[in-house]
């Protein structure tokens, strides 16, 4: 339990660093938006803060927090993500990120009886790099993304996945590729 407690002190830490509000000629920096499938597998809110720009290249770093809230498998899920995106001067951009998510899931199944349900809770950090499109107006307002992400599992690497676990292809496997889709607001 220590490795998910430090993990996510770790992101608070970074976020509480970043600046809270807007400032005079800071513009467009801040944005808060909910995102589907995505970093969190299910669906998470967001908060994303660019710390650099220019004419072509936006820099930012986000963390948000999701649930997967699956009939045999539920629990948090904690996504952080560095993320360059590329632009003509336009609201339109390249995205190209890296991420990690961090998930705290409990498998619930059927004992062999059948008369109870037992329960297991496993821990996973999950590598999602991104590449998507993105509109983000210099001056804020409407943010959109969707982005493909292949995701790599870090750990568990034991190979004793449950019947729950495989049913939810992205813990079972090694690698496997998925997608997101988000909505919001820059400011």
């Amino acid at each position: 339990m220590k490795l998910p407690l430090h993990f996510l002190l770790l992101t608070l830490v970074c976020m509480a660093a970043l600046p809270l509000r807007a400032q005079q000629g800071q513009q467009g920096r801040h944005t808060v938006y909910a995102e589907l499938l995505g970093n969190a597998y299910a669906w998470s809110a967001n908060y994303d803060y660019l710390f650099y720009r220019d004419n072509r290249i936006k820099l930012s770093i986000g963390a948000g927090f999701g649930y997967v809230p699956f009939r045999t498998l539920k629990g948090p899920a904690i996504p952080v993500q560095l993320t360059f995106m590329y632009h003509r001067e336009t609201p339109h951009h390249l995205e190209i990120g890296a991420g990690m998510s961090y998930f705290h899931l409990t498998t619930l199944q059927r004992s062999a009886d059948m008369q109870s349900t037992v329960s297991s809770t496993r821990n996973y950090f999950i590598l999602t790099p991104r590449i998507g499109y993105a509109y983000r107006k210099n001056e804020g307002g409407l943010f959109l993304r969707a982005a493909l992400m292949p995701a790599f599992r870090v750990s568990p690497l034991e190979t004793g996945i449950s019947a729950s676990e495989k049913d939810a292809f992205l813990f079972a496997r090694t690698a496997s590729v998925w997608c997101g889709i988000g909505a919001g607001y820059t400011f």
